[in-house]
């Protein structure tokens, strides 16, 4: 017999005492020991009394434990009759100090590479970033000058002919800016660096946005939009109505590309917990081509959709469900999605909000056209980007110096004062944040005059560089006038 078998042995002829045959019969079973013809234990290493005493602590308790190891302890302690266990004691313990030191060389090795690999991630990630930052700008900077451009070009006297080719150059360009959109939103999610935002919105109204937005496309294949909301549903909710919209148009757009006849349903209803709070639960359905149940769950991995002909079929970058998933889980919701082949699909988001009051925007007023009277100067290099900034400034009253590059900047905030200065981030000889640091420390009457970087980044580093330069805000490109009124209101009103 080992003497690890003479060690559970002793302690089981104390357990006997308090504890019954079925009892240490259940303590060998789970510890993996048995017993042999002769009814004796079968232990034969340390690992097998480290379970016998893992397995007395999970199923008895820590004194069970500690008592089993008092008796092992008195047990070596005063020898064995019948000769010395202490040689194969000391050779068990020596095997079991070498594989542990083998052990730890492997840990030290594998924690090495571990850290390796973290560096090199990291790496990898600012290089993304860096990456993501120039393509957001480079791609970003001339859609601004197409979608501007086509928005001010719908506002001049066109034949039908001439309006339909702009109205499909608008759809062609925002549906580009919404691919661009996707990756940097899917980076983003991805490094952990998106954040929501917290206002009051309407939340009626922006259900109803959504599917305005959709209905020509749906009219166009004559598919059918309804929408209905659950009386009591609260109007006004505490939320990210960007993120919102975002998730909402993704599903309802989805629901209409993959339904050829037929009508897509958005149903709006809600589980009250109290007073304030609301779980609000929109459930988006359609008459589509369905999804095979198989392939359900993998339709919010990146990249991924139901089938691989739908790509070519129906189009799409396979990221909208990955990124609508990603944003109802940061604003702690969940979705769940009920489909099959051939039958349709519904989608259902559950949100948290709380209940708000309504929108300080939607309590004032509404005032005639825009007419700011302020003089602005704007530094920016593209020239088609000049134009339209000219365009747009000048249409809400705004008399706007335009100038090539930073270095052009600083010299006309130097010898005028301006109510406001718009900067370009990237331009040659200086850019918009050396200027911007410049014109601040200098002693001109531009001093504390308010500047705002026109950027096409939306990753947050570069917010961060831009605000920790002394700029007090942004206007996104492509600029969008009704964004862009929103931002001048912030200063002149």
């Amino acid at each position: 017999m080992s003497v690890w078998s003479k060690l559970v042995r002793g302690h089981l002829a104390a357990l006997s005492e308090s504890c019954s045959d079925e009892v240490i019969d259940f303590m060998l079973l789970e510890s993996g020991l048995s017993r042999d013809k002769h009814g004796e234990i079968q232990a034969d290493s340390f690992a097998d009394l480290n379970r016998y005493l893992d397995t007395l602590e999970n199923y008895l308790g820590l004194l069970y434990r500690e008592r089993a190891e008092k008796i092992f302890s008195d047990v070596i302690e005063q020898g064995w009759q019948g000769g010395d266990a202490r040689p194969e004691l000391d050779a068990s313990f020596h095997e079991e100090l070498e594989q542990k030191a083998k052990l730890a060389k492997k840990l030290e090795s594998l924690n090495k590479d571990l850290l390796q690999a973290k560096e090199s991630a990291e790496v990898a990630s600012r290089a993304k970033s860096v990456f993501l930052a120039s393509m957001s700008h480079e791609i970003r900077t001339p859609m601004n000058g197409v979608i501007a451009s086509v928005q001010l070009l719908q506002d001049t006297p066109l034949d039908k002919e001439q309006n339909e080719l702009v109205s499909l150059i608008w759809r062609s360009s925002n549906a580009l800016l919404n691919i661009i959109n996707d990756i940097l939103d899917l980076s983003k999610i991805e490094a952990g660096h998106l954040q929501l935002n917290r206002e009051s919105f309407n939340l009626r109204q922006l259900i109803a946005d959504v599917s305005d937005l959709n209905r020509a496309t749906a009219d166009d294949k004559q598919v059918a939009i309804n929408v209905t909301v659950e009386d009591g549903t609260p109007p006004y909710v505490l939320g990210d109505p960007v993120r919102v919209r975002q998730v909402l148009i993704n599903l309802v757009s989805n629901a209409i590309k993959f339904t050829r006849e037929g009508h897509v349903n958005v149903e709006v209803g809600y589980d009250r917990i109290d007073d304030e709070r609301y779980n609000v639960i929109i459930e988006i359905s359609d008459t589509g081509i369905g999804i095979p149940k198989d392939r359900i769950e993998k339709i919010f991995e990146s990249y991924e959709q139901a089938d691989a002909s739908i790509g070519r079929n129906y189009g799409g970058t396979g990221l909208g469900l990955t990124i609508c998933k990603s944003l109802v889980d940061l604003m702690d919701g969940y979705v769940e999605v009920e489909s099959e082949t051939g039958k349709g699909a519904s989608f259902i988001i559950t949100l948290p909000f709380r209940v708000a009051d309504m929108p300080r925007e939607e309590r004032e007023i509404p005032g005639v056209p825009k007419n700011y009277g302020k003089k602005v100067l704007v530094a920016e290099d593209n020239v088609v980007n000049q134009r339209v900034a000219q365009k747009m400034l000048t249409r809400v009253g705004i008399d706007a110096d335009i100038v090539f590059d930073g270095e052009a900047a600083i010299e006309a905030a130097s010898n005028r004062q301006y109510d406001l200065i718009m900067m370009d981030i990237e331009m040659p000889v200086v850019d918009g944040i050396e200027a911007t640091r410049v014109i601040q420390a200098g002693n001109g009457p531009n001093k504390k005059t308010p500047i705002l970087a026109l950027t096409a980044s939306v990753l947050d580093d570069d917010r961060k560089r831009i605000l920790a330069a002394g700029m007090q805000g942004f206007v996104g490109k492509p600029v969008r006038l009704t964004q862009l009124t929103q931002e001048l209101d912030r200063w002149f009103n």
